[in-house]
């Protein structure tokens, strides 16, 4: 599955769940963002599941 995690800071929280998820065969997607409008453009560019 095709993840787009979105977050704020990409801290050792985010960070862990990245490990995980990609553990478990997940394409991984992070993007930091501080808008809605960021939002937007993050999964209109990734194109996540």
């Amino acid at each position: 599955m095709r993840i787009l995690f979105l977050t704020s800071a990409h801290n050792s929280l985010s960070q862990r769940l990245f490990v995980e998820l990609a553990e478990r065969g997940h394409e991984i997607r992070v993007s930091v963002v501080a808008s809605g409008a960021e939002m937007v453009e993050a999964a209109e560019q990734h194109a996540p599941d």
